[in-house]
């Protein structure tokens, strides 16, 4: 098993004896050798037992569902860069559950552990935000008072998608504002 994979695997709290649900080795065959794993988490979509695999480019979704076959094959891979907004809300019935938001498609993932659903939600929105803020470089230094509204208020999409929280909406829009 990639040793990143062993280290977030060991790190999870829950461990994955699912039966009938995707396997680690069988979900080291969805990852890019280019990706950072960064945590692992069991949950269901459905009935159906589900891994929660987060890189540093992507959410893979394995064991999607389907009567035949190895579950995790019929995973997906979610680019980071294209979740709009991830949440989480407790619900009595089935611990907590995680909320996808796309553009094309919202993915909801049932039965998460409390701490380890509140750790991805933190890292994923850490890395939507990297993904869709454009990066800052010198030479933007100089910025029009337009140009700076215009981060703003891509920002606060970004705030109202769910992809920032309020104090990292604060801290950037207080950053462009320096600039005018």
């Amino acid at each position: 098993m990639r040793d990143d994979l062993k280290q977030a695997y060991d790190r999870a709290r829950t461990k994955f004896t699912l039966r009938n649900g995707p396997k680690m080795e069988t979900a080291e065959k969805s990852l890019s050798p280019q990706e950072e794993v960064l945590q692992v988490l069991r949950c269901r979509i459905g009935s159906k037992p589900s891994l929660l695999i987060l890189t540093d480019r992507n959410v893979h979704v394995l064991g999607r569902g389907g009567v035949f076959g190895d579950l995790a094959a019929q995973g997906e891979v979610i680019p980071i860069a294209t979740i709009t907004g991830v949440d989480r809300r407790r619900n009595p019935m089935v611990e907590w559950t995680i909320t996808i938001t796309r553009a094309s498609n919202v993915d909801v993932l049932d039965m998460c552990d409390e701490r380890e659903s509140e750790t991805f939600i933190a890292q994923a929105r850490d890395l939507i935000h990297r993904a869709q803020v454009p990066a800052q470089s010198s030479d933007t230094q100089g910025a029009s008072g337009d140009d700076v509204m215009d981060q703003i208020g891509e920002l606060k999409a970004l705030l109202d998608a769910g992809a920032l929280t309020e104090e990292e909406f604060a801290e950037k829009k207080a950053e462009l504002l320096k600039r005018i």
